[in-house]
């Protein structure tokens, strides 16, 4: 593949020197180029059904093994005896095998699904959101998240493709991102306008990367990360109140006989909270609970006779004056950063389609409204609040907030496009877009919620089902994430 100024070779995954002939040539002649057509080559043949799936198939069939997978129900479960003569008594239908499902329909679904689609993104704008995490087995899964640009709503969300990484890096990062691409459209570099990821040096640099064929993909880093980020800055500055955080967590969690004692003599308040490194935010919710009900958590937990190091840990916290001095100055300058980060958070739709698919319309209008000016008035008003906040520790903090903000290249670029939408700045020039990609910027994201939410769907297989191999997880997730929108 080319853009005109590089060749690209797919099948070895690196760039040529197209200065002269000859040096095409001889990369084509190499071993390993020869080794991957071979490798291709097998690939078809393998791709080749059998005679006997060229006959016409059961539309029950494909029904049943759509529905298996939109609901998450393992196929043989239809190998149960008591719920085959269920579905065969009230459908009135021959129940396939599970290998009948597996063996001739379920690269069916996945097709029909990816083409569905296609067929929704047609030839409109959109954004793309990649990111990786580490499974239960140790594998490294990336998903890569599609989202439609409307001038006038927010577009629906797809999962496009999930695929394990040897390695993770800025290059097969790139990789990933033009395969997933090549699935959605074999060649359409224009209508891609923003690549949203995290902040890690390999996404920048493979940001840099994907903008040298998809120039147009601005890429911006995700703002809700930034303020995480400064919670988690927070939270190094004051390690009394994350002992206590900690140690409270111990204290509480795994005894209901403390927790029925502290209900017992404070009923009003509620249970302490706990806090979740994954759950963004969660540190100062908790920091803004102790300073809220310190005096009665003190209380309960003198009351306490047990010889348990964590209780004896809070009980000499709980004396120290400097916690409550703390306490009292990060829910003061600092409560503000949760709220912020939930109100980032409200953009997606996978989590609540997949939680609750019946109320799947109303929420999707009620949540899915944040426009581009809204979520960055969000950031705006929550760094406006950083600079007010009193202290060296608030002064330091900023200082790291404003130097996130400096190397994040398309925050800047996404604030002229705003500045544009408000009237604000109507001289400003945006150099990768054109006066018709910035109408459908209006409600661009400007967070990774999206793919974080997708990797809740995939850990919600259960583990027992990790005997699936790589190339069928992937489809099984498109197709799993496709009907459960």
């Amino acid at each position: 593949m080319t853009d005109g100024n590089i060749i690209f070779c797919k099948l070895c995954e690196v760039k040529i020197n197209s200065d002269r002939k000859y040096n095409v040539q001889q990369h084509i002649g190499r071993v390993k180029h020869k080794e991957a057509l071979k490798k291709l080559e097998a690939e078809k043949h393998n791709a080749v059904q059998p005679f006997i799936q060229q006959f016409c198939k059961s539309d029950f069939n494909a029904d049943l093994c759509s529905a298996f997978i939109a609901a998450n129900i393992p196929l043989n479960k239809l190998n149960n005896e008591h719920f085959r003569s269920f579905l065969s008594k009230y459908c009135n239908k021959t129940i396939p095998n599970e290998s009948t499902l597996r063996k001739g329909y379920f690269n069916s679904c996945y097709t029909n699904a990816i083409t569905k689609i296609r067929d929704a993104v047609n030839v409109q704008k959109i954004w793309v959101c990649i990111d990786e995490t580490i499974d239960s087995v140790r594998r490294n899964v990336a998903n890569v998240i599609i989202g439609i640009l409307k001038p006038q709503d927010v577009g629906k969300t797809y999962l496009i493709h999930t695929e394990y990484l040897d390695k993770v890096n800025h290059s097969t990062i790139f990789q990933l991102f033009d395969k997933s691409m090549h699935i959605l459209w074999p060649n359409n570099h224009e209508d891609i306008l923003l690549f949203v990821s995290d902040a890690t040096p390999y996404m920048k640099k493979a940001g840099r990367c994907i903008q040298t064929l998809y120039p147009k993909a601005l890429h911006v880093t995700c703002l809700a990360h930034v303020l995480h980020n400064v919670c988690e800055e927070v939270r190094a500055h004051f390690p009394k109140v994350d002992r206590l955080i900690t140690e409270m967590k111990k204290t509480f969690l795994k005894c209901p006989k403390r927790i029925a004692i502290l209900n017992e003599k404070c009923p009003d308040i509620p249970n302490p909270p706990k806090r979740i490194t994954t759950r963004w935010g969660t540190w100062i919710t908790a920091a803004e609970y102790y300073c809220t009900y310190l005096n009665e958590i003190k209380s309960v937990v003198e009351e306490f006779n047990e010889n348990a190091q964590c209780v004896n840990v809070v009980k000499e916290l709980i004396k120290d004056q400097s916690l409550h001095s703390n306490l009292v100055y990060i829910t003061t300058n600092f409560r503000f950063l949760p709220h912020a980060i939930t109100q980032l958070e409200k953009r997606g739709i996978f989590y609540f389609l997949f939680l609750f698919q019946v109320f799947a319309v109303f929420i999707y209008y009620y949540f899915l409204g944040e426009s581009l000016a809204k979520s960055i008035g969000i950031v705006l008003e929550a760094k406006q609040k950083l600079e007010e906040a009193n202290g060296e520790v608030a002064k330091l903090i900023l200082e790291t907030c404003n130097r996130v903000f400096s190397k994040n290249n398309g925050w800047a670029e996404l604030q002229k496009v705003n500045s544009i939408h408000n009237g604000t700045a109507l001289n400003v020039n945006v150099e990768q877009y054109d006066s018709n990609d910035l109408v459908y910027m209006k409600y661009a994201p400007i967070t990774s919620v999206d793919v974080e939410r997708s990797f809740s769907m995939y850990k919600n297989l259960a583990p027992n089902r990790m005997s699936f191999n790589e190339s069928n997880l992937t489809k099984y997730m498109v197709v799993n994430s496709f009907f459960s929108i």
